[in-house]
């Protein structure tokens, strides 16, 4: 496609007027980019620390093929309709596939095998098993991990990559995707628990000695995968586009590179990744459609819910590892194999461990950290306590010392240490029916405040930002709420039903003020929307039927019906749609107001709520899957859609009140009232 006016390269910069892969690119850069495509040989690495594509320099572009490939990808150049097809990918995936199965069934690595050319480039050599070899647990293991590593090294991608960013890849995906390709198998063969060809247990004899490591976690680990697989009743196809999807995950690769403490990919690296998990996730949406037509898109979240379970095994697996070096230090593989996982970093390191909250030494692992029985204690306590855990005196970074004296002395910074090493972990402190009954309760009393009190004349406002309850006065039979009274009410009891949530005492008091302020509305549109949503209403209003707006915005002209039955009806029709239930409401309730956090809080205050709203959001996606079953990861994201709802409405109501103030400046509520406004806008 030809545009009529030359523009830059978007690569190179040279003046062009061609379209090709969808970006302005000059006819030499397009065919560089496609020849790179279609060439099997890797890219040297850059000797220029991957700076050359910053610069519009052709020349350099022409010597350094790295960035040059590079630009072309970060310019937008890697679209899927231009290179690949799906029955082409399903086709490679395939043969790929099956090369790593013939690997990891009939070869083996010599007596001449070096470790460290196992993240090279190259491929490893490797000669035919005899027939006689039997092998136990762990030669299955290691050669699973061998023959995904060298399937990896074959994908597309890979050649892309700098000698680092590969190690740092093959490293951090090969397991994840080694758990998905031994649960297919054992599901391609009908069977209900992981096990390795022959038949063979995963887990070693000695583990059964080991009263320690728990048969449920033995079990959840063998089962809970292709329990999954089971009830998806997953095809071929779609095990392969979900493998592809696992290990090309940047955000995956993250996060289990920071357990592994290896190196993170380069932003060259992050970014060719992430495109091509574009290209595969738009593989299997098309497949999803094709193959399912109207219920298509229902499919795929169903697949995607596949990553949770891996990710959860991968999890249990590590727990069963530490345990396992700790109770049987004597019970190691081979040499050769100790070696590899070392490189792999899939053993812990043989000096000793150290709490990470404390730094004291320590072998115990408790709440997913390496911590010791104090910091542990003390975590545990911290949680069940009510008061508040008082303020820092050393600006909060206490925790930034591994000083156990400074720990005992400073809780507030030892909790959030503890928060910050990852020791929130929803399964040890919480239960779904626990949470729903604490919710419940709390919001009836949030509703019977809203309605039966009001704000008394002696009201003190500073009682709104600390952690002690607002006092409010009850209210007169015969009066009379006006608009301005239901909304003052409705931001106070939804900032006082906050203030009841476990994790406000961990705040700092100005953390606390900057939280309250941030997210009280949204909490106040959802909660309004909820109780017109159930008095079968279409539109917002106050409980006594008052309508949301003052009643003197019917003589201004200037408001325009439309806008402001947007405000009425945008979030109400959302929640009608989806047909909205308590329980989902009170879930959804406490992600929007941890989602609705502003940039002023601190660093600790941002941790930790940021890890409450991923336990909210882990339980909300709990309660879709027991409630709807398999359409509950569909469920799980059509009930997040409501948060861009209540985040519209909150927009349009701030447009609302700038017009209000500019054409009704005059129309004013009680004094009073009018305080409260001002102190929460402060």
């Amino acid at each position: 496609m030809s545009s009529t006016s030359s523009q830059k390269c978007a690569v190179c910069g040279r003046l062009t007027s061609l379209f090709n892969y969808g970006a302005h690119s000059c006819s030499a850069c397009g065919s560089f980019f496609r020849r790179s495509l279609t060439t099997p040989k890797y890219f040297e690495d850059c000797e220029n620390n991957e700076c050359c594509f910053q610069d519009f320099q052709r020349d350099i572009h022409a010597d350094c093929k790295f960035c040059r490939f590079h630009k072309s990808v970060d310019v937008g150049m890697l679209n899927i309709s231009r290179f690949t097809n799906l029955s082409k990918l399903v086709s490679g995936l395939t043969l790929l596939d099956s090369k790593r199965e013939f690997v990891y069934l009939n070869l083996m690595v010599p007596t001449s095998f070096r470790s460290e050319d196992l993240l090279k480039q190259s491929s490893v050599k490797m000669v035919v098993r005899p027939k006689n070899i039997v092998f136990d647990c762990h030669d299955w293991g290691f050669m699973n991990q061998l023959s995904i590593i060298e399937y990896l090294k074959k994908l597309d991608f890979t050649k892309f990559l700098s000698s680092q960013d590969l190690k740092s890849f093959l490293k951090s995906v090969h397991f994840t995707h080694a758990i998905l390709t031994s649960a297919w198998r054992s599901y391609s063969l009908k069977q209900e628990f992981m096990s390795f060809p022959d038949g063979l247990d995963i887990f070693p004899e000695c583990v059964k000695d080991v009263s320690c490591i728990s048969s449920n976690l033995l079990n959840k680990i063998r089962c809970l995968l292709i329990n999954r697989f089971i009830e998806l009743k997953i095809a071929q196809e779609e095990y392969l586009l979900l493998s592809a999807i696992v290990f090309s995950n940047p955000g995956m690769i993250e996060k289990y590179s920071s357990w592994n403490t290896f190196p993170e990919l380069s932003d060259t690296g992050r970014k060719l990744v992430g495109s091509y998990q574009n290209v595969y996730n738009a593989s299997l949406f098309q497949y999803c459609s094709t193959a399912y037509q109207q219920n298509g898109h229902t499919r795929f979240h169903e697949l995607l819910s596949v990553f949770h379970v891996v990710s959860k095994t991968y999890e249990d697996i590590k727990k069963y590892l530490i345990l396992f070096q700790y109770y049987q230090p004597d019970t190691q593989p081979k040499q050769i194999y100790l070696e590899v996982l070392q490189m792999l970093n899939f053993l812990m390191d043989s000096t000793p461990q150290f709490c990470t909250v404390c730094g004291q030494s320590t072998s115990l692992f408790n709440y997913g950290a390496m911590c010791c029985s104090a910091c542990s204690s003390f975590f545990r306590r911290s949680l069940s306590v009510k008061t508040p855990l008082g303020t820092c005196q050393n600006v909060e970074l206490c925790f930034k010392q591994y000083n156990r004296a400074v720990y005992a002395e400073c809780k507030f910074c030892r909790f959030h240490k503890c928060v910050q090493v990852g020791m929130l972990n929803t399964q040890k402190y919480t239960n779904l029916p626990k949470l729903m009954h604490e919710l419940s309760h709390l919001d009836e009393e949030r509703k019977k405040k809203t309605v039966n009190m009001t704000i008394p004349e002696c009201f003190d406002l500073s009682s709104i930002f600390n952690y002690t309850s607002i006092k409010f006065a009850k209210k007169s039979p015969n009066l009379h709420l006006s608009s301005h009274d239901w909304g003052c009410m409705h931001q106070l009891t939804s900032m006082e039903f906050i203030k009841t949530f476990q994790f406000i005492k961990f705040l700092s008091m100005q953390d606390l003020k900057i939280f309250l302020k941030s997210t009280h509305f949204n909490h106040v549109l959802i909660s309004t929307a909820m109780a017109s949503f159930s008095c079968k209403q279409d539109f917002m209003s106050f409980p006594d039927g008052t309508d949301v707006f003052p009643e003197s915005i019917a003589n201004v002209t200037c408001y325009n019906p439309h806008f402001l039955n947007k405000i009425r009806c945008k979030l109400m029709a959302r929640m009608i749609e989806l047909n909205i239930t308590t329980n989902e409401y009170l879930l959804l309730s406490a992600i929007i107001f941890c989602n609705s956090v502003s940039t002023d809080l601190s660093e600790n205050g941002r941790t930790l709520i940021n890890s409450y709203q991923k336990v909210y959001g882990s339980l909300l996606f709990q309660y879709c899957e027991q409630t709807n079953q398999k359409n509950g990861p569909l469920r799980f994201s059509e009930l997040l859609s409501v948060c861009h709802a209540v985040t519209k409405t909150h927009e349009d109501i701030k447009k609302f009140f700038l017009l209000f103030q500019i054409y009704q400046p005059e129309a004013q509520p009680v004094q009073l009232h009018q305080d409260v406004i001002e102190y929460l806008s402060m």
